[in-house]
């Protein structure tokens, strides 16, 4: 490589580094804060919410078709069941979710029933979009999107569109300049702070890599864009299939017939008060399914049962034990002679489908249990911190007047370049501008603004190349 375009790409990639750092940071920030607050309160949930979880057992629980019949007669019977997780320790409860009109599209109803004493413990209104305590739901949409609808995923998927970018310049600047930062001797503000703004992005480097990888899976215009590659090279979790294989399966009396669809997402399409209580599963019929998953294979504690959305569904039984080692199997019942239609193993899952898994998990705090989360508790904190410094940085050494320094700017840098590097760089731009939606739009503002820049410091100074 020549001397100038070392000396450029250099450049370049300090100003990167630093429009991340002044544009994306505060979103990087936010992300780090609420992700802190998100895993903090998880420790705090299992005592909010003892009296809810748990009960104290006395004798032989009740079945569970009688638990639903409880549930069903508090609530109404006109009411349709989304789904039920039965009580997975002798001490836990029985969890019961319907379907309730005339609420907000994506919020449910929820029951907590003690399964001995059929005792209702809670009743709660809430959106069932990352678990079904209160509390967790409402941080997951803080951490997500501020609670500002679609368009605040856009945050959350900035921030990690560009966090893998931020970590990996600093790791290349450092590279750069790591001897002339090892002989100096740091006693200086700005040295102290450099010091431990670079000591903390070493040390954090491959968890913001983790980090940003993990939570693109599940963002709106990247995601999208993973999943196509995942389906391409067949990654994608397997699906249960649901559908009863011949029409004469699917026969049940005409009045369930034609106006029961449901959606499970967004949950639109309730079924009206006067028809619901046509299309539930009679109580016995859970207590059935179960003990037939149970012999199947599905042997996790903690399941959640699903019945038949219409007439051609079966029942689906599915593991969600997320801690290691993952249980996530699931099983497909059929309504009418419970026999298995189906059945997937998360054993024979494909790699990547695992690894996703795992991620997301892991991301979540949820993989290795306690660890999982003090880790993700010291990871959050220590960015938080990572950005102050580097913003610090910037304070003390913030210029005094307007500074004309001609690789100052991205434009420069690159016109400064020879012309494959150049090649190569629009190449490699336009390529992660197209996978990543959201890291190219915002792009194209930083190069508006350096573009300005550049034109700015070209009126005062002839030492740009032509």
């Amino acid at each position: 490589m020549q001397p100038l375009d070392r000396r450029s790409l250099t450049a370049l990639v300090h100003r990167l580094h630093f429009y991340i750092g002044i544009f994306i940071a505060p979103f990087i920030f936010i992300a780090a804060l609420t992700g802190f607050i998100y895993i903090l309160s998880t420790q705090f949930e299992d005592i909010i919410y003892r009296d809810v979880l748990t009960t104290q057992p006395s004798g032989n629980s009740k079945p569970l078709s009688s638990q639903i019949s409880a549930a069903r007669h508090y609530v109404g019977e006109q009411y349709f069941i989304h789904k039920v997780r039965p009580a997975p320790q002798p001490d836990e409860t029985t969890y019961i979710q319907f379907m309730y009109p005339n609420l907000e599209s994506e919020k449910l109803r929820t029951i907590f029933i003690d399964p001995y004493s059929l005792a209702i413990k809670a009743d709660y209104f809430f959106s069932p979009v990352s678990g079904f305590l209160p509390t967790h739901t409402w941080l997951t949409k803080l951490h997500t999107e501020l609670y500002l609808g679609s368009v605040g995923r856009h945050y959350s998927e900035l921030a990690a569109s560009w966090l893998w970018v931020s970590a990996i310049t600093g790791v290349i600047l450092w590279i750069n300049h790591r001897r002339k930062h090892l002989s100096r001797k740091k006693r200086s503000p700005f040295a102290f702070t450099r010091h431990w703004h670079i000591t903390l992005g070493l040390l954090l480097f491959l968890g913001m890599l983790f980090m940003s990888v993990t939570g693109l899976t599940w963002s709106k215009w990247a995601g999208d864009n993973i999943n196509a590659l995942r389906t391409s090279f067949d990654w994608l979790t397997p699906q249960l299939n649901t559908k009863l294989k011949s029409e004469n399966e699917a026969v049940i009396s005409s009045h369930n017939h034609g106006d029961h669809q449901h959606e499970d997402h967004n949950h639109k399409g309730l079924q009206s008060q006067n028809s619901a209580s046509n299309i539930n599963k009679p109580d016995l019929d859970w207590e059935i399914v179960l003990y037939q998953a149970r012999r199947n294979g599905i042997k996790a504690d903690n399941v959640e049962i699903r019945q038949p959305k219409t007439a051609s569904d079966a029942w689906t039984i599915t593991e969600n034990k997320r801690d290691w080692p993952t249980q996530v199997d699931a099983i497909a019942i059929n309504p009418h002679d419970y026999k298995v239609i189906d059945h997937i193993y998360f054993d024979n899952f494909p790699m990547m489908a695992k690894l996703t898994r795992w991620g997301v998990d892991a991301h979540m705090g949820k993989l290795f249990g306690m660890a999982n989360r003090l880790l993700l508790l010291g990871f959050t904190f220590c960015i938080c911190c990572l950005l102050l410094l580097g913003y610090r940085m910037w304070w003390i050494r913030r210029p005094s007047r307007p500074q004309n320094n001609p690789l100052s700017t991205l434009t420069a840098c690159w016109l400064s370049l020879s012309i494959p590097w150049q090649l190569l760089i629009v190449t490699l731009t336009i390529m992660l501008g197209y996978c990543l939606p959201v890291l190219g739009a915002s792009l194209l503002v930083f190069l508006f603004i350096d573009v300005l820049l550049w034109k700015k410091h070209k009126k005062i100074t002839n030492v740009f190349p032509q």
